[in-house]
């Protein structure tokens, strides 16, 4: 077991070695659930019981230092959710692109890239090299499309998500994120209410990623309670009251346009 010491941009992080038995020695949450959740648990389980991977547990807010590493083509989110952020000059911050668990970091395109992989909450990933893909024989094919796969999965987050950034107001990207998460990050507790999302984020990360500041976040959460379109707590959770309306506010219908019609109605 490797450690490297805790500095400004490099946090701890331990990397070690997953038993030779094929468990990856790093996940002690239903991880298992949580890949088969996101749609690639058949293909993923595959890679996850090669001997010899290695599996990094890293802090919040750490960054993902892949120069530790750079035999590995793609890191495997098996816990935790990572962030592509970006910060400006003056400071200000922006997440474009989220990594859920079961999702792929391909990083051979990861340099290519002027920002950083930050660990929005604690994460566990496990990497993958080549003499490992090549281990797997006859399935390495298939493992190999289903890289691709991811690929273009989330080709399409990107492209939605910029969309959402360049021409949608505070409100229908909060109602979108709604969505994405809904989508992304399915609910499986009991004791949560069918109709309920989990947010995913910290409400200063939802900001960073829907590129708006957090007092506006908060404006819009506002309004759409006050629309009575959607519930919520304090612990991440919201409830969709209105599944219609708010699909059609997250495609770019005016909120304002729904609460008069309502008072026409009533």
């Amino acid at each position: 077991m490797s450690k490297v010491a805790a500095s400004s941009n490099r946090p701890i992080y331990e990397a070690r070695v997953a038993a030779a038995t094929g468990g990856v020695a790093c996940a002690d949450s239903d991880t298992g659930s949580d890949l088969e959740a996101n749609g690639h648990f058949s293909h993923l389980k595959d890679l996850l019981a090669l001997p010899g991977l290695v599996c990094l547990s890293l802090e919040t807010d750490a960054v993902l230092q892949h120069d530790e590493h750079p035999d590995a083509l793609f890191g495997i989110v098996s816990d935790g959710i990572v962030g592509i952020q970006h910060v400006l000059t003056d400071g200000r911050r922006s997440i474009s692109h989220l990594f859920l668990p079961g999702d792929i970091i391909d990083f051979r395109y990861f340099n290519k890239v002027a920002s950083n992989a930050v660990c929005l909450f604690p994460c566990e990933l496990v990497l993958v090299d080549a003499d490992s893909l090549s281990k797997l024989g006859e399935d390495e094919q298939e493992v190999r499309s289903m890289l691709g796969h991811s690929l273009m999965k989330h080709w399409g987050f990107a492209t939605r998500h910029c969309t959402d950034l360049a021409r949608k107001s505070a409100v229908e990207k909060l109602a979108s994120y709604i969505f994405e998460c809904q989508n992304r990050n399915p609910v499986r507790l009991e004791n949560v209410n069918k109709g309920s999302v989990h947010l995913a984020l910290r409400r200063i990360d939802i900001s960073d990623y829907l590129g708006l500041r957090p007092e506006t976040l908060c404006r819009a959460f506002a309004k759409l309670k006050q629309s009575k379109l959607i519930a919520f707590n304090d612990i991440g959770y919201v409830h969709i009251l209105n599944e219609d309306v708010l699909r059609n506010i997250a495609d770019g219908c005016s909120v304002d346009k729904h609460l008069n019609e309502q008072r026409a109605a009533s």
